[in-house]
């Protein structure tokens, strides 16, 4: 079980961030800024352990990018193996993922809907279709919508619904509904979700 079945309500108030996404979820923890069980007026005693702050973080960075246990642990080996700092490169990682891309374009409204997109065949890779959310893309790679008038309305209605900073490393075409990737995530530039060093130090226990 991976958790993202629980009400996600009680998930974006136990870590005090929206990690969906979803507008409704800062309305949310403005109205209940508190943990769910927790009395406002209650006063929070003692220090967190290291490891439950550990936990937190780890946590934030499961949920929003909606990943199980199992592939949180194979993220943490495949970037300990690697070069560079290993919270660094779980976060390139994990921003190279399609859904992601589908996502931080502007293209879908949260994640969990751009993985339905990917899932749904809507887009393809090189022109190849592509169904996989965590597929990793690479520099030079082109994704386009491959899917009917449905999904592109969707689109289009998501484009126009908010102001998305798009990074630099992918250039969108609007109207063609296409994606180029044209470099690799930049960390310094990134703000996570999720403390990584405090991640790293949760799988290195």
């Amino acid at each position: 079980m991976t958790g993202h079945d629980k009400p996600r309500g009680k998930i974006v108030r136990r870590l005090g961030i929206n990690i969906f996404g979803n507008e409704k979820y800062d309305r949310l923890l403005k109205r209940k800024p508190n943990a769910p069980g927790k009395n406002p007026k209650a006063v929070q005693k003692g220090k967190k352990s290291d490891y439950s702050l550990q936990l937190l973080e780890k946590q934030k960075l499961k949920f929003t990018y909606g990943l199980s246990e199992p592939q949180m642990r194979n993220l943490f080996k495949k970037a300990a193996s690697s070069r560079g700092k290993t919270g660094d490169t779980m976060v390139k990682l994990l921003e190279q993922r399609l859904d992601n891309i589908i996502y931080i374009s502007g293209f879908a409204r949260t994640r969990g809907q751009a993985r339905q997109m990917v899932t749904h065949r809507n887009f393809s890779v090189n022109g190849k279709p592509v169904d996989i959310p965590s597929y990793r893309v690479s520099v030079n790679d082109r994704i386009t919508l491959v899917s009917g008038k449905k999904t592109s309305k969707l689109i289009r209605a998501n484009i126009a619904s908010k102001a998305v900073h798009i990074p630099p490393w992918i250039k969108t075409d609007p109207e063609e509904l296409s994606l180029l990737v044209q470099g690799m995530p930049d960390i310094n530039e990134h703000n996570t979700a999720a403390k990584m060093h405090l991640v790293v130090e949760y799988f290195s226990r």
